[in-house]
């Protein structure tokens, strides 16, 4: 099993270290003392800020297990550490927003078409995504899901329109849709491209990787790294929150991040 913000999510950390060790690596971390020095597939090496000195950390996945080792005193009674604690913590943020190794091949082989998967969308559909922030143990990040918007979801005289319009003006169209939040479906298997009408097969192949990436993760990563997959993409972007994810028409900035169409701002 590769080192993955999965295997290292809070509860099992906190189990691992108790309530007491985990609260203060968790202070720790919220101070900003951990530097991520050397992420591989299964190692990683930090360096906490102590009170008193700088200790180094490393953590190694095998397996199903998760290996902590630390230089201080306390952790040399072969027990989890605050500094242990709080590099973990920090490893999650990093593997949040870079996408390890094994996703990158397989996003490629996704586009390639080289992967086969079960198709389980033989209606037509419009495929939309949605970004918007979550909370977690103090921390807001943003999550990019992708949703699918069945043709018949889409009055009928409305529905021929659909390749014509422009990303704007399908977006607009899909926020006048009566009760949209019950129209939209979220996929939990590989989408069809052939049956999309909105979206390339290669958009559809990187929403059938985000599909599959969180099946891994029970907390999806943070979105920055998947919006690098969509810059450059003719996608049909939406804001919007857990409850209602698709509220307003946004788009991506090649190199200044999202914008909203209404003027806001978003920095990725």
């Amino acid at each position: 099993m590769p080192l993955t913000e999965e295997a290292l999510n809070y509860n099992r950390i906190q189990r691992a270290a108790g309530s007491k060790i985990f609260d203060r690596g968790l202070m720790y971390y919220h101070q900003k003392r951990v530097s991520v020095e050397v992420v591989e597939e299964d190692y990683a090496s930090c360096l906490v800020r102590g009170s008193t000195s700088d200790y180094e950390v490393a953590i190694e996945c095998e397996g199903n297990s998760l290996y902590f080792s630390c230089n201080c005193p306390y952790a040399e009674g072969g027990v989890i550490c605050k500094h242990e604690v709080a590099a973990a913590l920090a490893l999650r943020d990093y593997l949040r927003t870079h996408i390890p190794p094994n996703w990158r091949n397989q996003l490629t082989r996704l586009v390639q078409g080289t992967q086969s998967s079960t198709r389980t969308t033989p209606q037509p559909y419009l495929l939309i995504f949605s970004l918007h922030s979550i909370y977690e143990y103090g921390n807001t990040s943003w999550k990019l899901t992708p949703y699918m918007l069945p043709i018949k979801a889409i009055p009928e005289e409305a529905q021929s329109l659909v390749n014509t319009l422009t990303k704007a003006r399908l977006g607009e169209l899909v926020l006048s849709i009566p009760d949209l939040s019950m129209a939209i479906k979220t996929p939990y298997n590989a989408l069809n491209p052939s049956s999309c009408l909105n979206a390339t097969h290669q958009v559809v192949s990187v929403a059938n990787y985000f599909i599959d990436k969180s099946k891994y993760y029970s907390y999806a990563p943070a979105a920055g790294a998947d919006l690098e997959l969509l810059s450059g993409l003719d996608v049909t972007l939406f804001s919007g929150s857990m409850a209602v994810p698709v509220q307003r028409v946004i788009e991506i900035l090649p190199t200044r991040g999202v914008r909203v169409r209404a003027g806001d701002c978003l920095r990725n």
